[in-house]
């Protein structure tokens, strides 16, 4: 998820697109890494909540990446991977 942060805060300076697509990327991969590392991980281990926080943070940043490029008229493939449920 860092490479998400670092590219989205590139993004916020500069203004340039493929930032936002190198962010939304780099978001879903990891979205979809702490989802099969949870479905792999019991409850009953403290890692099982440090990962659902970790998928959790990263699905609020893929919706924060995803409204900030709708916001100035960018296209992102808009896709909710498995494992992020977005309320509208």
């Amino acid at each position: 998820m860092g490479w998400s942060l670092n590219y989205f805060d590139s993004w916020q300076n500069g203004l340039q697109p493929r930032y936002l697509q190198l962010a939304e990327q780099h978001t879903i991969a990891a979205i979809k890494m702490f989802a099969h590392l949870e479905s792999d991980t019991s409850p009953r281990i403290s890692e099982f909540y440090v990962v659902r926080e970790r998928r959790t943070r990263s699905c609020r940043l893929l919706a924060e990446i995803q409204f900030a490029a709708g916001n100035h008229g960018y296209k992102l493939s808009s896709r909710t991977p498995d494992g992020c449920v977005y309320f509208y």
